[in-house]
């Protein structure tokens, strides 16, 4: 990329092809043309391009170096207190400029151990994902074992499940379109939390059977809220006849700092921040992801 007084042309690329050609001048910055990888994120780069254009005084020629590195092994999976059986995705990391699905593994041998007795080797049901067989129901306080030999190395992770309190009742109020809110049906969860310290949520919600708002999933503790009766309201409008169901899970201190990690970078997003693949999760021997185990409770409402 060269940077003059006068203009600058920049080439974007990935070590195998040209993405974008940008142009610059004083007044201007002009997308001149695309390669044959339009869909791909530039704006985030966007960014540097400016930070770089403010030294346009100087003429100096700088490569951005965009390093995909080497693939690394994503482990996605959760055992709980309700009846499995459960699974464990292996995927593989790709470079910031692929599109394409993420690599299934299947070919790893994975296991999963509880306390030390019951020893589970789990069983390939489609590429990438691995259901356990002897292991049909999680226990509160048992402690899960993770290990995963792939490519001639080994990976592992435990985690212990902690109870969850049950979710008494659901409730829900009509609002009014706000500047800051939509008109809707608003659902509030009704729950004691319990008087121990340390306890982590996360909870799904659920509309009409779908996922309601992936990004937005909600994840707490109890640091200011310990032995309190809690009226949660979520912020997702939804309409009359509409069947809501709200799933809480307990977490550990980890999974809880994983989960917040993930939200805070997701929602951050500029070009500056450390790839989401890079949240470091309890998976050993440079893994991405994370294995945990939950205390689940759900409820259910329709809006009438």
């Amino acid at each position: 990329m060269r940077l003059s007084n006068k203009s600058v042309m920049v080439s974007l690329s990935n070590h195998k092809n040209v993405v974008a050609y940008i142009s610059f001048n004083k007044r201007r910055m002009t997308f001149i043309s695309f390669g044959k990888r339009f869909g791909h994120p530039l704006n985030k780069l966007l960014m540097l391009f400016i930070v770089l254009f403010s030294f346009s005084a100087c003429e100096e020629i700088i490569d951005v170096d965009l390093n995909e590195g080497a693939p690394k092994l994503v482990v996605q999976g959760w055992v709980y207190d309700t009846p499995g059986p459960y699974r464990i995705r292996l995927t593989l990391t790709t470079s910031y400029f692929d599109t394409a699905a993420a690599p299934k593994v299947t070919d790893a041998l994975v296991i999963i151990t509880e306390n030390n007795t019951i020893v589970d080797t789990l069983k390939t049901t489609s590429p990438g994902i691995y259901k356990t067989q002897k292991i049909t129901q999680g226990k509160v306080g048992a402690t899960y074992s993770l290990k995963i030999l792939y490519k001639n190395e080994v990976y592992e992770a435990t985690a212990t499940l902690k109870p969850v309190a049950p979710l008494d009742s659901l409730s829900y109020v009509f609002k009014e379109k706000t500047f800051n809110r939509d008109e809707g049906y608003y659902v509030t969860v009704h729950f004691q939390e319990p008087a121990t310290t340390g306890d982590y949520y996360r909870w799904l919600y659920y509309r009409n059977e779908k996922l309601y708002k992936k990004k937005d999933e909600v994840y707490a503790s109890d640091e200011f809220y310990n032995g309190n009766y809690i009226d949660f309201e979520f912020g997702y409008d939804v309409d009359l006849n509409d069947t809501v169901r709200i799933e809480m899970y307990s977490l550990e201190k980890g999974g809880y700092e994983y989960f917040r990690a993930l939200d805070e970078q997701d929602n951050t997003g500029d070009l500056f921040d450390t790839p989401p693949g890079n949240v470091k999760g309890n998976i050993s021997n440079g893994a991405i992801g994370y294995f945990g185990a939950s205390g689940k409770t759900v409820k259910e409402i329709i809006i009438e």
